[in-house]
């Protein structure tokens, strides 16, 4: 008599019927598939460009305020607010360059958050040791690596030939009609 595998716990066929090999189920499967969703760049890029957003929205509105209650702090706390809000608009668009899956979405986004960390590193020297100085620090430090790690999706890579420089991919201007 043929032996049955030991039961899953997963609704299967009828008692007597065995699974074909590529029936079966996994854990690993499932923990292969979750890192290969976390490391899909289309992923990162949604993640890296709604925190881009809300550091764009957050040092807007810090901006503003001090331009208006405070404008004594325009030359120390501002230059870093204001650099701040410059390393997000550069993430927002390397964030949205990620997603479409163009190559250099990377860089920019790095440089993004590289501009952030010296930022930080520039006008906040003496409250290095602070938690809310080395959270964000930390927490940048941890987007650059996922953002260096993550992969572009397999139906984006290697899909549109190289261009020469100046080429665009895009009918600008629109073609007669």
């Amino acid at each position: 008599m043929e032996r049955l595998p030991p039961p899953t716990g997963l609704p299967g066929p009828r008692p007597g019927i065995r699974r074909r090999a590529s029936a079966r189920r996994s854990i690993g499967s499932a923990r292969a598939q979750w890192a290969r969703w976390l490391l899909d760049s289309r992923v990162a890029a949604a993640v890296l460009g709604t925190l881009a957003g809300l550091g764009l929205l957050g040092a807007t509105l810090s901006f503003t305020v001090d331009l208006f209650v405070a404008p004594w702090r325009i030359l120390t706390a501002d230059v870093e607010e204001s650099l701040h809000l410059v390393a997000s608009l550069i993430g927002l668009a390397g964030a949205f360059q990620l997603h479409r899956g163009a190559r250099r979405g990377r860089p920019v986004v790095l440089a993004g958050l590289a501009l952030n960390v010296a930022a930080t590193l520039a006008f906040s020297r003496r409250s290095l040791g602070r938690p809310e100085v080395v959270v964000p620090m930390l927490a940048w430090l941890a987007l650059a690596v996922w953002t260096v790690v993550c992969r572009r999706p397999p139906e984006l890579e290697g899909d549109q030939p190289r261009l020469p420089p100046g080429v665009s991919r895009y009918p600008w201007p629109p073609p007669p009609l």
